[in-house]
């Protein structure tokens, strides 16, 4: 328990890093991305003090994840770190990302383009949880 708590703190570094950069070059590179974001009709304000609930996530997800890799550890194909990574993001992208995404297009007003960085966002957050526990915790 003691390792999924510290593993996932980890891999919550290394997501809100993650989750910082991408949304930084979404907003140099995905036309009106940043205009989406602070659209205060869908989204809280920065200066509301429930935001700060937003730091919380990379961590609380970082411990789901490290948890969740003790389950599925030993069914994650492939022969490097790498691979596994790969699957184990897959995996996650396909039963949690691909819904979820799904139901944010259909019910949320917000662009298809700001869907898709999300989506990318969070293959690439778990990709990277899943590398740390593959190198760590095999």
């Amino acid at each position: 328990m003691k390792k999924n708590l510290g593993l996932g703190l980890i891999a919550g570094v290394g997501i809100l890093i993650i989750e910082m950069l991408i949304t930084q070059l979404a907003g140099l590179f995905v036309p009106g991305y940043v205009t989406e974001i602070q659209n205060g009709q869908i989204f809280r304000p920065w200066t509301d003090p429930l935001m700060m609930l937003f730091f919380v996530y990379p961590f609380l997800i970082g411990v789901i994840l490290a948890w969740f890799w003790n389950f599925i550890k030993k069914i994650v194909k492939g022969k490097t770190t790498l691979e596994k990574a790969f699957n184990f993001a897959i995996i996650y992208f396909v039963v949690a990302s691909i819904p979820g995404m799904f139901i944010t297009l259909s019910s949320f007003q917000v662009s298809f383009l700001m869907v898709l960085v999300w989506a990318i966002l969070g293959f690439l957050e778990v990709f990277f949880a899943g590398w740390l526990f593959a190198k760590l915790n095999s």
